[in-house]
């Protein structure tokens, strides 16, 4: 979860039971669905929205446009898109010989997507004037974050020497700034660090900026361990882009200032770190969890299917969405390019940077893949919200 600012949480409806309302209108034009990546992991994100949908209260509501939506509707709505979900990859076992792959896969996909279309209502962000992405032809804009690794130990030694901590609680979280926790080691006589880690100070404060991610070290046995880490809260200082004190100085050129860039610089230039991360003074707290990091809720997130939007207009989780967008990949000469996807996520987070009604950053997971979905996405697309028709029932027969 991008954590490394405090969310605002404005009021629209507060009632008895929490009713929500979001900044959508409903969208009658249909849309032709497909998933990029054929559904995976889409299930495991849907169980855990529906494990915590489980847990609120009867009465709970939201409104998409003019429709209210109860929590048993949104439940049916998930469960629902699971059934269609398992009845095109059953399509595509029963239709799909070698000779024909390409006709029969679109024959199921037409079957999926004239039921998606038949049983449930499409939404999209309500823009006026003003809002980012008026008037456009494609008004959201996405950026994807993603769960580093860190590596651990859980003794302090001169090459792992950086302290991670757990939440040392109210009258401490906000005494020290990076700095003072990490080179100074503030509080090396009043609070115990949970892992230390060898990586960079920068590579922590990107670490910081995700929310989260795995920690890999060695047991008391000698086996090699993992460990999620969720965010546990912050310093409340102020964040500050690194790149953007680097070039503000001259110590990098407009244009080069990528992440390698930035990492490069201040390995080559120590000297240079206190300074730099004087600018940011921000620290983010951590605690060890089963799961992924966790989002809103602490619903653990799942990689390439959650989503974080603005809770100041989403303040329910869970909602079914459909993206489309573009992703960088690598070429096979290691040109970075932007392909167009589509694929359906649930918005299962937050975050201090994501701001506006059609704005949404996009979980990609672990690995080098995720890594440079999360330093090189920025693309405009489309978001469209999926709630289920009030009457919709999907027999057997739909496929």
């Amino acid at each position: 979860m991008k954590a490394f600012l405090l969310v605002l949480f404005l009021k629209i409806s507060c009632l008895a039971f929490a009713q929500y309302t979001t900044p959508t209108i409903e969208y009658n034009q249909k849309i032709e669905f497909s998933d990029d990546i054929e559904f995976e992991n889409l299930q495991l994100s849907i169980d855990r929205q529906l494990k915590t949908y489980k847990l609120l209260p009867a009465k709970t509501s939201i409104t998409y446009g003019r429709d209210g939506y109860s929590i048993a509707e949104l439940i049916r709505g998930l469960e629902l898109f699971l059934q269609l979900t398992r009845q095109y990859s059953e399509c595509r076992k029963t239709m799909v010989p070698p000779d024909l792959f390409t006709t029969n896969q679109q024959i199921c996909l037409d079957k999926f997507n004239s039921t998606i279309n038949q049983h449930y209502v499409l939404y999209r962000p309500l823009l006026v004037n003003g809002d980012d992405g008026y008037a456009s032809s494609e008004p959201a804009l996405f950026t994807s974050y993603y769960s580093p690794d860190l590596d651990g130990s859980l003794e302090q030694t001169e090459e792992y020497k950086y302290p991670v901590y757990s939440n040392p609680g109210a009258k401490l979280e906000k005494l020290f700034t990076r700095n003072e926790i990490l080179l100074d080691l503030a509080f090396k006589d009043i609070f115990a660090p949970i892992f230390w880690v060898k990586n960079s100070m920068f590579d922590q404060y990107l670490f910081h900026i995700e929310g989260g991610g795995r920690v890999k070290f060695t047991d008391a046995e000698g086996v090699e361990q993992k460990r999620y880490l969720s965010y546990d809260g912050s310093n409340g200082k102020k964040l500050t882009f690194v790149y953007k004190y680097l070039l503000e100085r001259g110590y990098l050129e407009p244009g080069k200032a990528s992440i390698n860039q930035q990492r490069d610089y201040l390995e080559q230039n120590p000297d240079k770190i206190r300074e730099v991360f004087n600018q940011s003074p921000s620290f983010i707290y951590f605690k060890v969890t089963d799961d992924e990091p966790l989002g809103i809720q602490n619903i653990p997130l799942t990689e390439k299917r959650s989503i974080a939007l603005d809770r100041n207009y989403y303040k329910l989780s869970g909602a079914l969405t459909f993206i489309q967008g573009q992703l960088p990949s690598y070429t096979s000469d290691g040109t970075i390019v932007r392909k167009k996807f589509a694929r359906f996520y649930l918005h299962q987070d937050t975050g201090g940077a994501i701001k506006g009604k059609a704005r949404a950053d996009l979980y990609s997971g672990f690995g080098p893949q995720a890594e440079l979905e999360a330093n090189y996405t920025k693309s405009n697309g489309n978001i469209t919200f999926l709630l289920p028709k009030k009457t919709s029932q999907v027999d057997d027969d739909n496929f």
